[in-house]
């Protein structure tokens, strides 16, 4: 069952977001309520223009009046300038922040967490989901600009004529009943377009990463056709959303032009029949037309907000899952562990499905190398991999030095136990960089001596760059040996007190295993190790030797006793381990 915590609403998280520029937001909000002051202004202009000057041919007037125009026009465009180097400042500043603390949070996630959610899915969350905020950043704006703008129209024109205010105002119902209808058919839209956009972006990530094993077994066209049905599923869910969209525009604008018509009829009969000017009819029309940008601006910013809240709710939801594994409110640092451990009556099963491991129980002393065989999927990596928290039991527990794991905190505990890999994964960088990871303080003579020990100190001297050489994303200018040798370098630097071996020579030449099983030997006095057995010279360095069956422990002892012991064991080694590791090993 997934630990979420429930957070606040959304509306409520994102002005949270904006506090740390609460000065600049204040600053924003007074540019905003200028530029609306501002839009106004030409039109009141106009009417001045037409009633004071053009009427009565006054063009000295109308001269300066138009020297007026030109002023206000360059006081617009420099507001317009600060009000976008303000607004993109914070909208940049909010959506970095958001995507740092998303990153992070997804960071903290244990191995489960992985195990159920896409790489693509990851990345369109923190990248494009989070972008959504910064263009509902600048939408809002414009929204209030422009509804502040439309607030000053209707107390112009009202106070010429209540009547003007009237036809104004009479607009917005019909406008409002539009937008609900099409925000009711936007929205599922809207999150389903955000859903198959994050399965479009697992899909390019997965072809891109496997690219070799596709083109080795010549499934391009299938990759292709997969490609093309989540390509196909979003631009059906983008068509959809943006035909309710394609409809708002032009019913805003018939709807304007209906009220304009009134407006014109209604202003002609006032200006025959009342006081209203000439000049006040003009600047009512120009307001009248002036208002099918600020009105559709204001209705479509609903839609902005309905794809943000997708969005939104994308980013939170992922926000909201608690890391399942994490530090205990009174957890304490592992600070000079003795490399005791000890598996207590351990069970375990993946995302509460059927138990892998059932009621473990063993003793490592400090120092003890522990093998562990069995068929494959019985369980041993799962085993390993609950001593650093990678995951928790489900029932039992693992103690180091007598006390659980779970009460030490968990960045202490992962630097007392270091972990070689089967599959390797090396970063985009320097060998040093690599071989230094764990440690990232390590002095060149550390991670020299690292290397050494992991044989990788003769490859590496024949670089010209030697260990300032790149070697590319996944470390794809190494060979699997090589990669091997590197991870076990980056284990030794960090220097832990338990070590976690899964067939380290598993991807290395003959000649090289041979010199690297020395190596790891010598690399394994004085720390307590658990080798996770593929070839017998594993079994052969081991202090005692456990044998997982159907997830529990089948026999446990040295390899001549459960030779002479165990049937199963007996069998499976015959059946395992191959007579030229036994020539290697053995003589």
């Amino acid at each position: 069952m997934e630990n979420v915590k429930k957070g606040p609403n959304l509306l409520l998280r994102l002005l949270k977001q904006l506090v740390p520029y609460k000065s600049r937001v204040f600053l924003l909000i007074g540019m905003m309520l200028l530029a609306s002051f501002l839009a106004i202004l030409p039109p009141l202009l106009l009417q001045i223009a037409v009633d004071q000057y053009i009427t009565k041919t006054d063009l000295g007037g109308l001269f300066l009046l138009l020297l007026a125009l030109i002023v206000l026009g360059a006081v617009i465009a420099i507001q317009g300038y600060f009000q976008y180097q303000i607004s993109q400042y914070i909208g940049l500043n909010v959506v970095r922040n958001l995507r740092d603390q998303l990153f992070e949070h997804i960071s903290r996630q244990p191995f489960e967490f992985f195990d159920k959610t896409t790489t693509g899915d990851m990345v369109a969350r923190v990248t494009m989901d989070t972008d959504q905020l910064r263009q509902f950043h600048e939408g809002f704006i414009n929204f209030v600009v422009n509804l502040g703008m439309l607030g000053e129209i209707l107390v112009i024109v009202s106070f010429w004529d209540f009547r003007f205010g009237l036809i104004f105002l009479g607009i917005f119902p019909l406008l409002l009943l539009g937008l609900r209808f099409v925000t009711k058919k936007v929205m599922p839209n809207h999150r389903k377009a955000r859903k198959t956009n994050s399965i479009l972006a697992a899909s390019i990530q997965e072809t891109f990463n496997g690219i070799r094993e596709i083109k080795l077994y010549g499934r391009e066209e299938f990759m292709q056709q997969t490609y093309r049905k989540w390509n196909v599923e979003y631009f059906n869910a983008v068509i959809e959303m943006n035909k309710y969209d394609s409809i708002w525009g032009p019913y805003v604008r018939y709807i304007s032009g209906i009220f304009t018509v009134f407006l014109l009829l209604i202003g002609g009969m006032l200006v025959i029949g009342t006081g209203i000017t000439v000049g006040q009819l003009f600047a009512a029309l120009t307001y009248f037309v002036l208002i099918g940008g600020p009105v559709r601006s204001v209705t479509l910013f609903s839609s902005n907000y309905n794809s943000t809240k997708a969005a939104m709710e994308r980013v939170y939801d992922m926000m909201d899952k608690l890391p399942s594994i994490r530090d205990a409110p009174d957890a304490v640092p592992l600070e000079h562990s003795r490399g005791q451990l000890e598996f207590r009556n351990v069970s375990f099963g993946y995302h509460g499905k059927a138990e892998i491991l059932k009621n473990i129980d063993l003793k490592v002393k400090p120092g003890e190398i522990i093998a562990l065989v069995g068929p494959s999927g019985v369980g041993k990596t799962t085993l390993a991999h609950l001593v650093p928290r990678f995951y928790d039991v489900t029932l039992g527990a693992v103690l180091i030095d007598g006390i659980d794991v779970r009460h030490y905190q968990l960045a202490s505990l992962r630097k007392h136990v270091g972990i070689v890999m089967q599959n390797v994964f090396l970063f985009d960088g320097t060998i040093a960089q690599n071989i230094a990871y764990g440690k990232p303080t390590a002095t060149m003579e550390e991670i020299q001596k690292a290397a050494s020990i992991a044989q990788l100190d003769e490859f590496v001297s024949t670089l010209p760059q030697k260990y300032e050489t790149p070697i590319g994303e996944r470390g794809i200018r190494l060979s699997g040996g090589q990669a091997q040798r590197l991870s076990i370098a980056r284990v030794l630097v960090v220097d832990p007190k338990i070590l976690i071996l899964d067939e380290p020579t598993a991807n290395v030449d003959a000649i090289t295993d041979s010199k690297l099983m020395q190596s790891v030997e010598t690399v394994m006095k004085g720390r307590t190790t658990i080798l996770i057995a593929h070839r017998l010279w594993t079994i052969k360095n081991a202090d005692k030797i456990v044998l997982l069956k159907d997830g529990g422990i089948e026999a446990c002892g040295s390899h001549q006793e459960l030779l002479q012991t165990s049937p199963f064991y007996h069998e499976f080694f015959a059946s395992q381990f191959q007579q030229s590791d036994q020539e290697v090993c053995l003589r």
